[in-house]
């Protein structure tokens, strides 16, 4: 538990995701020693940073939504593309990306001069449970 460990409070309420934007696979391990070891004595980047910090408490309802392209030869058969948008955790955003990425294939599909030949689902839903 925090402050000692590097975990969530115990209320679970609010927290900081660990995490980097960083090319895992180029560059991993600690951001300030970008491509090497993290020792003593390492070059390190200056951190001059200032942080400031504002919340938007506002609460918002959470919906499913599901684009359908009806395919133009076999119509039965569903190719299915989506990802979640609501956040792992209160107040983050981080599905978005992926989102991103799915929104912008339909767009592109959306522009063809032809209907596909399957039927295809675009998807943005909520992972939360109702309970």
């Amino acid at each position: 538990m925090y402050p000692e460990g590097p975990y969530k409070n115990a209320s679970g309420v609010s927290g900081v995701q660990r995490g980097s934007i960083m090319d895992l696979p180029l560059h991993a391990g600690d951001l300030l020693t970008p491509g090497r070891a993290a020792v003593e004595g390492a070059r390190r980047p200056a951190r001059d940073v200032q942080l400031a910090v504002s919340f938007d408490w506002r609460t918002a309802t959470a919906m499913n939504v599901v684009a359908r392209l009806e395919g133009a030869r076999w119509s039965d058969q569903w190719v299915l593309r989506g990802n979640h948008h609501d956040a792992w955790n209160h107040g983050a955003r981080d599905p978005i990306a992926g989102l991103r990425t799915v929104l912008a294939e339909a767009k592109a599909i959306a522009l063809l001069p032809a209907p596909p030949g399957r039927t295809l689902m675009f998807a943005a839903w909520v992972l939360r449970s109702r309970g």
